[in-house]
């Protein structure tokens, strides 16, 4: 199911209209539903089947924890990329789990290495680096533009995020627009 609005009430509307009980949501989305006034959502909308969240988010981000207490819900880190990789807590994961780390490769025959993006080494436990992910489902190139190409992209995907082990806890770069620019200080939550 899709709501056809980004806006807190359109979301709303449609947990309420399709009866909805999971919610895959980025942190914008989160943070327009903690706008929406008590008064409001306790009069206007019947959410009481939603029960549970998916998404990508910074650990630190009180305004997740602040949601699942407001809206008595449950969340579970998920992480992925177009170009490969899927990452995903499981439900009966603990707390620490499913709502600090983003879960583990999906797939037995994924690989997953943070390595050093000069020396293209492993870094230790603990150490941030570039995440390397080679798997049964990683694109092998882009559609007709052999031009966005590199060589390592055949061999090795590398996303531009930054991991810490052992926990696939993202440190991300500034400007990774995929993971959401909500996370730019300067920016915050706005989207």
């Amino acid at each position: 199911m899709f709501s056809n609005s980004f806006e807190a009430h359109g979301i709303l509307k449609t947990i309420e209209r399709h009866k909805v009980n999971t919610l895959g949501a980025v942190p914008v989305f989160i943070h327009r539903l903690m706008d929406v006034p008590e008064d409001k959502l306790k009069n206007e909308h019947d959410i009481s089947t939603f029960k549970r969240f998916l998404g990508l988010w910074t650990p630190d981000d009180p305004k997740i924890y602040q949601f699942m207490e407001r809206f008595h819900c449950d969340g579970i880190q998920v992480y992925g990329m177009a170009e490969g990789l899927i990452c995903w807590s499981k439900w009966s994961d603990p707390p620490e789990i499913r709502h600090k780390t983003q879960g583990k490769p999906v797939s037995e025959a994924d690989e997953v290495r943070v390595v050093d993006p000069e020396t293209h080494e492993d870094v230790p436990v603990g150490q941030p680096g570039e995440c390397w992910t080679p798997g049964p489902y990683t694109v092998r190139g882009y559609y007709k533009a052999p031009e966005r190409w590199n060589k390592p992209f055949t061999l090795k995907y590398k996303s531009g995020n930054c991991p810490e082990w052992p926990t696939m806890k993202l440190k991300r770069y500034p400007l990774q627009i995929d993971t959401g620019l909500s996370y730019l200080p300067a920016i915050g939550a706005k989207g």
